[in-house]
Protein backbone atom coordinates (compact mmCIF):
# COMPACT_ATOMS: atom_id res chain seq x y z
CA UNK A 1 0.00 0.00 0.00
CA UNK A 2 1.56 3.64 -1.21
CA UNK A 3 2.29 5.54 1.87
CA UNK A 4 1.78 9.01 1.38
CA UNK A 5 5.15 11.16 2.65
CA UNK A 6 4.93 14.01 4.89
CA UNK A 7 7.50 16.95 5.60
CA UNK A 8 8.27 18.92 8.44
CA UNK A 9 7.03 22.51 7.41
CA UNK A 10 10.87 24.18 8.74
CA UNK A 11 11.70 21.97 5.30
CA UNK A 12 8.91 23.52 3.47
CA UNK A 13 9.92 26.78 4.66
CA UNK A 14 13.25 25.90 3.38
CA UNK A 15 12.58 25.56 -0.21
CA UNK A 16 10.55 28.76 -0.51
CA UNK A 17 13.57 30.60 0.28
CA UNK A 18 16.00 28.44 -1.66
CA UNK A 19 17.98 26.82 0.88
CA UNK A 20 17.11 23.67 0.11
CA UNK A 21 20.30 21.56 -1.65
CA UNK A 22 20.16 19.85 -5.16
CA UNK A 23 20.14 16.20 -3.33
CA UNK A 24 17.24 17.62 -1.03
CA UNK A 25 15.50 19.09 -4.34
CA UNK A 26 15.64 15.72 -6.16
CA UNK A 27 14.07 13.78 -3.44
CA UNK A 28 10.66 16.10 -3.63
CA UNK A 29 8.65 15.32 -6.64
CA UNK A 30 7.95 18.38 -9.03
CA UNK A 31 4.11 18.25 -8.13
CA UNK A 32 4.70 18.50 -4.25
CA UNK A 33 7.14 21.53 -5.10
CA UNK A 34 4.91 23.43 -7.41
CA UNK A 35 2.15 22.90 -4.18
CA UNK A 36 4.20 24.79 -1.82
CA UNK A 37 5.11 27.26 -4.16
CA UNK A 38 1.15 28.19 -3.79
CA UNK A 39 1.35 27.65 0.32
CA UNK A 40 0.35 30.89 2.33
CA UNK A 41 3.02 30.62 4.98
CA UNK A 42 2.32 34.03 6.30
CA UNK A 43 -1.49 32.66 7.22
CA UNK A 44 0.46 29.36 9.43
CA UNK A 45 0.24 30.04 13.27
CA UNK A 46 4.21 30.64 14.71
CA UNK A 47 5.60 32.24 11.23
CA UNK A 48 6.28 35.21 11.67
CA UNK A 49 8.00 37.47 8.80
CA UNK A 50 9.75 39.55 10.94
CA UNK A 51 11.90 36.61 12.58
CA UNK A 52 15.76 38.06 12.08
CA UNK A 53 15.98 34.62 10.80
CA UNK A 54 14.20 36.01 7.82
CA UNK A 55 15.29 39.42 7.91
CA UNK A 56 18.61 38.34 6.84
CA UNK A 57 17.74 35.93 4.72
CA UNK A 58 20.14 37.28 1.82
CA UNK A 59 22.72 36.86 4.53
CA UNK A 60 21.72 33.35 5.43
CA UNK A 61 21.32 32.66 1.50
CA UNK A 62 25.34 33.46 0.91
CA UNK A 63 26.47 32.05 4.08
CA UNK A 64 25.01 28.39 3.52
CA UNK A 65 26.31 28.82 -0.45
CA UNK A 66 29.96 28.97 1.14
CA UNK A 67 30.72 25.40 1.99
CA UNK A 68 34.12 27.01 3.51
CA UNK A 69 32.39 29.37 6.04
CA UNK A 70 30.23 26.92 7.18
CA UNK A 71 33.83 24.52 7.70
CA UNK A 72 35.29 27.61 9.44
CA UNK A 73 31.66 28.06 11.63
CA UNK A 74 32.27 24.19 12.38
CA UNK A 75 36.12 24.84 13.50
CA UNK A 76 34.78 27.56 15.30
CA UNK A 77 32.90 25.75 17.52
CA UNK A 78 34.40 22.66 18.30
CA UNK A 79 37.28 24.99 19.34
CA UNK A 80 34.74 26.93 22.04
CA UNK A 81 33.66 23.25 22.79
CA UNK A 82 37.25 21.90 23.36
CA UNK A 83 38.29 25.11 25.57
CA UNK A 84 34.67 25.16 27.78
CA UNK A 85 35.54 21.88 28.80
CA UNK A 86 39.72 22.16 29.46
CA UNK A 87 38.33 25.03 31.34
CA UNK A 88 35.60 23.09 33.52
CA UNK A 89 38.25 20.65 34.63
CA UNK A 90 40.83 22.77 35.62
CA UNK A 91 40.72 23.38 39.54
CA UNK A 92 39.19 26.62 40.43
CA UNK A 93 38.22 27.80 37.45
CA UNK A 94 35.26 29.84 38.78
CA UNK A 95 37.74 31.91 40.85
CA UNK A 96 39.42 32.40 37.83
CA UNK A 97 36.61 34.04 36.25
CA UNK A 98 36.11 36.05 39.24
CA UNK A 99 39.94 37.56 38.86
CA UNK A 100 39.48 38.29 34.82
CA UNK A 101 35.86 40.02 35.45
CA UNK A 102 36.66 43.13 33.41
CA UNK A 103 38.12 41.39 31.04
CA UNK A 104 34.69 38.66 30.26
CA UNK A 105 32.74 41.59 30.89
CA UNK A 106 34.07 43.66 28.18
CA UNK A 107 33.71 40.35 25.93
CA UNK A 108 29.77 40.41 26.50
CA UNK A 109 29.07 43.84 25.88
CA UNK A 110 30.97 42.93 22.30
CA UNK A 111 29.33 39.92 21.43
CA UNK A 112 25.44 40.95 22.99
CA UNK A 113 24.18 43.19 20.11
CA UNK A 114 24.64 39.42 18.72
CA UNK A 115 23.86 36.92 20.33
CA UNK A 116 21.76 38.54 23.33
CA UNK A 117 22.64 38.69 26.87
CA UNK A 118 21.61 35.72 28.41
CA UNK A 119 23.28 33.56 25.76
CA UNK A 120 26.32 35.69 25.35
CA UNK A 121 26.82 34.97 29.40
CA UNK A 122 25.96 31.31 28.85
CA UNK A 123 29.07 30.76 26.36
CA UNK A 124 31.27 32.32 28.65
CA UNK A 125 30.10 30.22 31.72
CA UNK A 126 28.91 32.78 34.07
CA UNK A 127 25.07 33.80 34.45
CA UNK A 128 22.76 36.70 33.45
CA UNK A 129 22.85 37.89 37.19
CA UNK A 130 26.31 37.34 37.90
CA UNK A 131 27.24 39.89 35.26
CA UNK A 132 24.84 42.57 36.11
CA UNK A 133 26.12 42.05 39.39
CA UNK A 134 29.86 42.54 38.45
CA UNK A 135 28.70 45.21 35.65
CA UNK A 136 26.70 47.38 38.74
CA UNK A 137 28.76 46.84 41.64
CA UNK A 138 31.51 49.66 43.21
CA UNK A 139 34.93 48.36 44.66
CA UNK A 140 35.75 48.82 48.10
CA UNK A 141 39.10 50.40 48.74
CA UNK A 142 38.96 50.01 52.15
CA UNK A 143 38.44 46.64 51.71
CA UNK A 144 41.32 43.99 50.25
CA UNK A 145 39.41 41.59 48.74
CA UNK A 146 37.48 45.17 47.02
CA UNK A 147 33.89 44.33 48.12
CA UNK A 148 31.35 46.21 49.91
CA UNK A 149 31.23 45.74 53.20
CA UNK A 150 27.49 46.57 53.50
CA UNK A 151 27.15 43.99 50.46
CA UNK A 152 29.90 41.41 51.87
CA UNK A 153 29.52 41.79 55.67
CA UNK A 154 30.76 39.10 56.42
CA UNK A 155 34.71 39.73 55.61
CA UNK A 156 36.65 41.06 58.05
CA UNK A 157 36.34 44.56 59.62
CA UNK A 158 39.24 47.09 58.73
CA UNK A 159 40.54 46.39 62.27
CA UNK A 160 40.59 42.61 61.73
CA UNK A 161 42.21 43.40 58.47
CA UNK A 162 45.10 45.40 60.38
CA UNK A 163 45.87 42.96 63.11
CA UNK A 164 46.51 40.22 59.98
CA UNK A 165 48.34 42.66 58.28
CA UNK A 166 50.71 43.38 61.59
CA UNK A 167 51.72 39.44 61.42
CA UNK A 168 51.59 39.17 58.17
CA UNK A 169 54.73 41.82 57.41
CA UNK A 170 55.76 42.23 60.75
CA UNK A 171 59.94 41.33 60.46
CA UNK A 172 59.85 39.70 63.80
CA UNK A 173 57.72 36.85 62.65
CA UNK A 174 59.73 36.63 58.96
CA UNK A 175 60.70 33.18 59.51
CA UNK A 176 57.37 32.07 61.15
CA UNK A 177 55.51 29.87 59.00
CA UNK A 178 52.09 30.92 58.76
CA UNK A 179 50.25 28.89 60.68
CA UNK A 180 52.17 30.12 63.86
CA UNK A 181 52.08 33.09 62.91
CA UNK A 182 47.88 32.79 62.96
CA UNK A 183 47.84 30.78 66.44
CA UNK A 184 50.07 33.68 68.34
CA UNK A 185 47.53 36.68 66.51
CA UNK A 186 44.92 34.39 68.42
CA UNK A 187 47.27 33.98 71.79
CA UNK A 188 47.39 37.91 71.43
CA UNK A 189 43.77 38.47 71.35
CA UNK A 190 44.70 41.14 68.51
CA UNK A 191 42.02 39.47 66.09
CA UNK A 192 39.60 35.89 65.65
CA UNK A 193 39.14 34.10 62.10
CA UNK A 194 39.04 30.45 60.67
CA UNK A 195 42.82 29.82 59.50
CA UNK A 196 41.26 29.61 55.67
CA UNK A 197 40.63 32.88 55.77
CA UNK A 198 43.96 34.24 56.95
CA UNK A 199 45.59 32.46 54.45
CA UNK A 200 43.06 33.56 52.26
CA UNK A 201 44.21 37.38 53.16
CA UNK A 202 47.54 36.60 52.98
CA UNK A 203 47.23 35.16 49.73
CA UNK A 204 45.74 38.76 48.67
CA UNK A 205 48.68 40.15 50.29
CA UNK A 206 51.28 37.82 48.35
CA UNK A 207 52.58 36.67 51.34
CA UNK A 208 53.71 33.19 51.51
CA UNK A 209 56.33 31.37 53.63
CA UNK A 210 58.98 28.73 52.06
CA UNK A 211 60.68 26.85 54.31
CA UNK A 212 64.75 26.90 53.20
CA UNK A 213 65.17 23.58 51.27
CA UNK A 214 68.59 21.31 51.46
CA UNK A 215 70.18 22.05 48.01
CA UNK A 216 69.49 18.77 46.01
CA UNK A 217 72.53 16.91 44.72
CA UNK A 218 71.70 16.80 40.95
CA UNK A 219 73.74 14.11 39.93
CA UNK A 220 74.26 11.12 42.42
CA UNK A 221 77.79 9.02 42.54
CA UNK A 222 78.35 7.57 38.97
CA UNK A 223 80.43 4.89 38.08
CA UNK A 224 82.36 4.87 34.24
CA UNK A 225 81.81 1.28 33.92
CA UNK A 226 80.09 -2.16 34.99
CA UNK A 227 81.01 -3.65 37.78
CA UNK A 228 82.58 -0.96 39.17
CA UNK A 229 80.12 0.01 41.75
CA UNK A 230 76.95 -1.80 42.81
CA UNK A 231 74.19 -1.21 45.36
CA UNK A 232 72.50 -3.46 47.56
CA UNK A 233 69.44 -2.68 49.21
CA UNK A 234 66.36 -4.70 50.72
CA UNK A 235 62.90 -3.66 50.33
CA UNK A 236 59.61 -5.03 52.03
CA UNK A 237 56.63 -6.21 50.60
CA UNK A 238 53.64 -7.60 52.57
CA UNK A 239 51.17 -10.23 51.00
CA UNK A 240 47.63 -10.18 51.12
CA UNK A 241 47.62 -12.35 54.35
CA UNK A 242 50.22 -9.28 55.99
CA UNK A 243 53.02 -12.00 56.12
CA UNK A 244 56.53 -9.62 55.13
CA UNK A 245 58.47 -10.48 52.71
CA UNK A 246 62.13 -9.18 52.53
CA UNK A 247 63.57 -9.19 48.96
CA UNK A 248 67.34 -8.46 48.33
CA UNK A 249 68.42 -6.50 45.44
CA UNK A 250 72.22 -5.99 44.03
CA UNK A 251 71.96 -3.57 41.13
CA UNK A 252 75.08 -2.28 38.76
CA UNK A 253 75.39 1.52 38.98
CA UNK A 254 76.67 1.98 35.52
CA UNK A 255 73.88 0.21 33.23
CA UNK A 256 70.88 0.05 36.19
CA UNK A 257 70.94 -3.61 35.68
CA UNK A 258 69.92 -6.15 38.34
CA UNK A 259 72.22 -8.28 39.00
CA UNK A 260 71.13 -10.47 41.59
CA UNK A 261 67.73 -11.32 43.81
CA UNK A 262 66.57 -13.38 46.75
CA UNK A 263 63.57 -13.25 48.52
CA UNK A 264 63.28 -14.32 51.99
CA UNK A 265 60.72 -14.14 55.27
CA UNK A 266 63.10 -13.27 57.96
CA UNK A 267 65.43 -10.00 58.10
CA UNK A 268 69.04 -11.38 58.41
CA UNK A 269 72.45 -11.13 56.70
CA UNK A 270 72.88 -14.66 55.44
CA UNK A 271 69.92 -14.18 52.89
CA UNK A 272 72.14 -10.90 51.46
CA UNK A 273 75.78 -12.96 51.55
CA UNK A 274 74.00 -15.52 49.46
CA UNK A 275 72.48 -12.90 46.63
CA UNK A 276 76.25 -11.44 47.13
CA UNK A 277 77.91 -15.34 46.32
CA UNK A 278 75.37 -15.70 43.30
CA UNK A 279 76.05 -12.36 41.97
CA UNK A 280 80.49 -13.17 41.89
CA UNK A 281 80.04 -16.53 40.71
CA UNK A 282 77.52 -15.59 37.63
CA UNK A 283 79.27 -12.42 36.53
CA UNK A 284 83.03 -13.90 38.04
CA UNK A 285 83.26 -11.21 40.62
CA UNK A 286 85.82 -12.61 42.56
CA UNK A 287 88.68 -11.24 42.81
CA UNK A 288 87.19 -8.09 41.41
CA UNK A 289 88.09 -4.68 42.82
CA UNK A 290 84.57 -2.81 43.38
CA UNK A 291 82.84 -1.21 45.21
CA UNK A 292 80.06 -1.64 47.37
CA UNK A 293 77.49 0.48 48.50
CA UNK A 294 74.82 -0.27 51.37
CA UNK A 295 72.90 1.72 54.34
CA UNK A 296 74.02 0.77 57.43
CA UNK A 297 71.21 -1.52 57.99
CA UNK A 298 71.83 -4.60 60.22
CA UNK A 299 71.01 -7.03 56.75
CA UNK A 300 74.28 -5.56 55.90
CA UNK A 301 76.46 -6.59 58.51
CA UNK A 302 77.25 -9.72 60.33
CA UNK A 303 77.60 -12.54 57.90
CA UNK A 304 77.80 -9.44 55.21
CA UNK A 305 81.48 -8.72 57.03
CA UNK A 306 82.81 -12.23 56.92
CA UNK A 307 81.49 -12.42 53.49
CA UNK A 308 84.00 -9.44 52.99
CA UNK A 309 86.98 -10.45 54.65
CA UNK A 310 87.59 -13.58 52.71
CA UNK A 311 90.80 -13.61 50.84
CA UNK A 312 88.95 -13.93 47.26
CA UNK A 313 86.12 -10.90 47.72
CA UNK A 314 87.85 -7.72 46.62
CA UNK A 315 84.56 -5.89 47.39
CA UNK A 316 85.35 -2.55 49.38
CA UNK A 317 82.05 -1.82 51.40
CA UNK A 318 81.08 1.91 51.78
CA UNK A 319 78.08 2.86 54.31
CA UNK A 320 75.90 5.53 52.39
CA UNK A 321 75.36 8.95 54.02
CA UNK A 322 77.86 7.51 56.87
CA UNK A 323 81.31 6.93 54.77
CA UNK A 324 80.54 9.22 51.99
CA UNK A 325 78.00 11.93 51.24
CA UNK A 326 75.91 10.02 48.76
CA UNK A 327 72.70 8.28 49.48
CA UNK A 328 71.76 4.55 48.17
CA UNK A 329 69.20 6.42 45.85
CA UNK A 330 69.77 4.21 42.78
CA UNK A 331 68.94 0.97 45.03
CA UNK A 332 65.69 2.75 46.45
CA UNK A 333 64.70 3.62 42.91
CA UNK A 334 64.97 -0.21 41.92
CA UNK A 335 62.69 -1.11 44.47
CA UNK A 336 60.22 1.93 43.72
CA UNK A 337 60.19 0.42 40.43
CA UNK A 338 59.66 -2.96 40.75
CA UNK A 339 57.14 -2.27 43.36
CA UNK A 340 55.07 0.19 41.06
CA UNK A 341 55.86 -1.36 38.02
CA UNK A 342 55.60 -4.94 38.80
CA UNK A 343 54.34 -6.02 42.37
CA UNK A 344 51.67 -3.57 43.29
CA UNK A 345 49.97 -4.52 39.70
CA UNK A 346 48.79 -7.76 40.66
CA UNK A 347 48.25 -10.08 43.94
CA UNK A 348 49.97 -12.84 45.77
CA UNK A 349 48.28 -15.46 47.32
CA UNK A 350 51.29 -16.82 48.83
CA UNK A 351 55.30 -16.55 49.13
CA UNK A 352 55.59 -19.48 46.34
CA UNK A 353 53.66 -17.11 43.56
CA UNK A 354 55.41 -14.20 44.68
CA UNK A 355 59.17 -15.99 44.19
CA UNK A 356 58.10 -17.48 40.95
CA UNK A 357 56.52 -13.96 39.42
CA UNK A 358 59.61 -12.24 40.81
CA UNK A 359 62.23 -13.79 38.32
CA UNK A 360 60.09 -12.74 35.54
CA UNK A 361 59.87 -9.32 37.03
CA UNK A 362 63.70 -8.69 37.02
CA UNK A 363 64.02 -10.16 33.60
CA UNK A 364 61.76 -8.05 32.34
CA UNK A 365 62.97 -5.02 33.88
CA UNK A 366 66.83 -5.71 32.74
CA UNK A 367 65.14 -5.70 29.58
CA UNK A 368 63.46 -2.23 28.91
CA UNK A 369 64.49 0.57 27.44
CA UNK A 370 65.30 3.51 29.76
CA UNK A 371 65.77 7.21 29.69
CA UNK A 372 68.94 7.27 31.49
CA UNK A 373 70.74 5.06 29.27
CA UNK A 374 69.24 7.13 26.24
CA UNK A 375 67.45 4.03 24.32
CA UNK A 376 69.85 1.20 25.82
CA UNK A 377 68.34 -1.81 27.95
CA UNK A 378 70.27 -2.39 31.26
CA UNK A 379 71.19 -5.89 29.62
CA UNK A 380 72.93 -4.49 26.80
CA UNK A 381 75.04 -1.61 28.63
CA UNK A 382 75.99 -4.27 30.91
CA UNK A 383 77.25 -6.59 27.80
CA UNK A 384 79.26 -3.78 26.54
CA UNK A 385 76.82 -1.03 24.63
CA UNK A 386 77.69 2.12 25.33
CA UNK A 387 75.05 5.05 26.41
CA UNK A 388 75.15 7.87 23.98
CA UNK A 389 73.09 11.26 24.28
CA UNK A 390 73.07 11.96 21.14
CA UNK A 391 72.44 8.57 18.93
CA UNK A 392 68.97 9.53 17.33
CA UNK A 393 69.74 13.46 17.01
CA UNK A 394 70.39 13.31 13.54
CA UNK A 395 67.30 11.35 12.70
CA UNK A 396 65.06 13.93 14.76
CA UNK A 397 66.56 15.97 13.23
CA UNK A 398 65.89 14.98 9.45
CA UNK A 399 61.94 14.39 10.69
CA UNK A 400 61.80 18.25 11.41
Amino acid sequence: MYKKQSYHTGFKIKYRVGLLSESEMRIVPPSTLRYWDSINFSAMVGFDSNDPFMENLDFHKAFFAKTSLIKIAKCLWWVYITYSRLMEKMRGWKKRLREQQELIMQCVQHIAPTLGYERACRMLKISYQQFFRWKHSLPCNESLLRQCRKISPQQLTAVEQQAAEKYLFDEHFEQWPLVARYYRMLRDNRAFMGLQTFYRYASRMKISHILPKKKRRLTGIRSSRPFELLHIDTTIYKLPNLTRVYIHFITDNFSRSILGYRASLEWNSKHTVENLKAVCETHNLYYHPLLLMCDDGSENKGEVNNFLLQPDVKMKRVIAQIEISYSNSMAEAVNKKMKYDFLFTRTFENYEELVKFLGKAVHEYNNRYHSALYGFTPSEVLNGAVPDKHKFSALIAIKK
